[in-house]
């Protein structure tokens, strides 16, 4: 039996499996070790040891992991400096010690050989609970991805996995998939959707495959959900200089962000800039604006945004390429972009981890269309949780 029949296999296992367990576990696959620890650093004050980048970065995922650090803690450092590192004051070992009894260290320092001098001092003044945070077997990371995954089942609807397998969407996407690495990379979401298990796999870079064969490329680039503009700015410095980007994004402050960022590079007058969320038509929509990389469409969002689509906002853009990751809405979206892919048949980055059954339905979306697409998936992190198609038309 050839490697994609195996993976095909397995995945009509897992599938079937999930079914008879029934809708009572579908929020629960991510119980055990991991929701032990979450809950743990939940309960209680949280000190990060080092306030340099792995400290910093780490603070980041753990911020949105739920899990909201009180202190750094930098032995160069006194509290009089009133120094902060993404808005968390930062003190020295000195004025914590008698506050660490009950509360957990995180030691974020990159060495291990230094992570371990820290934690013999630490246990030497008595504190008790002590994590390090190791570059190789990243804890840290995974609590975040572990996080997004549990809200990507707790977003998804149990009828629309019950559909999936009854109608045989699951096998009919699995099998369009032009690669075994694609197909693996298929399993290992729903694997971990169904599951709760993983098994970290290599990635690349966000959105730049090395072993994907793009028909297009990069050159005139809509980035859907934009962001702050990371993606656009590290193609452009991987792959450019790109000739146009038509950025969009409906969060305001990223948005304010992102000008600010493009404004200081060589894409400062090859850019264009939409304060929107996309849908398959204009209208308005209640949107959750948390001013990060989360906000998003939402029927109890706190404001409303205007949605556009783009095949009325940019249809005579001409891409080559067109990248979506926009929190839930990229089925819509691609609906609502329809004619300019029939026109234009640009190399589609699309996210499809945000619900379970984005992974099948977008795939049978742009199959449906029979345009020639080919189809690729890779995950950009090792948690299976970044899960990006690509699509790629050669005519």
């Amino acid at each position: 039996m050839v490697v994609g029949d195996l993976l095909k296999k397995e995945l009509k296992k897992i599938s079937v499996e999930k079914l008879k367990v029934g809708v009572s576990a579908w929020a629960n696959s991510f119980a055990g070790d991991y929701l032990d620890l979450i809950n743990l650093f939940r309960s209680k004050e949280i000190y990060i040891y080092g306030s340099g980048r792995f400290g910093s970065g780490g603070a980041w995922y753990l911020n949105h992991a739920g899990i909201k650090p009180t202190y750094f803690i930098d032995s160069n450092v006194s509290k009089k400096e009133n120094l902060t590192v993404r808005g968390i004051p930062v003190v020295g070992l000195s004025e914590t010690t008698n506050q660490l009894d009950d509360s957990i260290v995180i030691i974020m320092i990159g060495d291990l050989i230094e992570a371990e001098k820290v934690k013999n001092k630490l246990v030497e003044k008595g504190v008790k609970n002590i994590y390090i945070r190791d570059p190789k077997n990243d804890f840290v990371e995974q609590l975040f991805f572990w996080e997004i995954a549990q809200n990507i089942v707790n977003n998804s609807s149990w009828d629309e996995f019950v559909k999936g397998v009854d109608d045989n969407s699951i096998i009919k996407a699995f099998d369009l998939l032009e690669d075994n690495v694609s197909k693996k990379a298929y399993l290992t979401f729903i694997k971990v959707m169904c599951e709760g298990e993983y098994e970290p796999e290599k990635y690349d870079e966000d959105y730049m495959a090395h072993d994907v064969p793009l028909a297009k490329g990069y050159n005139r680039f809509i980035d859907a959900g934009a962001y702050c503009g990371e993606n656009g700015l590290a193609i452009n410095k991987k792959f450019g200089p790109l000739e146009s980007v038509a950025f969009i994004e409906p969060d305001s402050s990223n948005m304010r962000e992102l000008k600010k960022r493009i404004e200081k590079s060589d894409l400062s007058s090859k850019s264009l800039f939409f304060e929107c969320a996309l849908w398959n038509e204009n209208t308005t929509l209640k949107f959750n604006n948390v001013a990060s990389v989360g906000s998003h469409l939402s029927d109890v969002g706190g404001s409303i945004v205007e949605c556009f689509s783009i095949d009325s906002i940019l249809r005579d853009f001409k891409p080559t390429m067109i990248k979506m990751d926009v929190e839930k809405a990229e089925y819509n979206a691609l609906i609502g972009s329809k004619n300019v892919i029939f026109e234009s048949k640009p190399d589609l980055l699309i996210s499809v981890y945000h619900t379970v059954d984005d992974i099948w339905r977008i795939i049978l979306l742009i199959n449906s269309w029979g345009l020639g697409y080919k189809f690729y998936l890779r995950h950009h992190n090792p948690w299976a949780v970044d899960t990006v198609l690509y699509a790629v038309c050669a005519e």
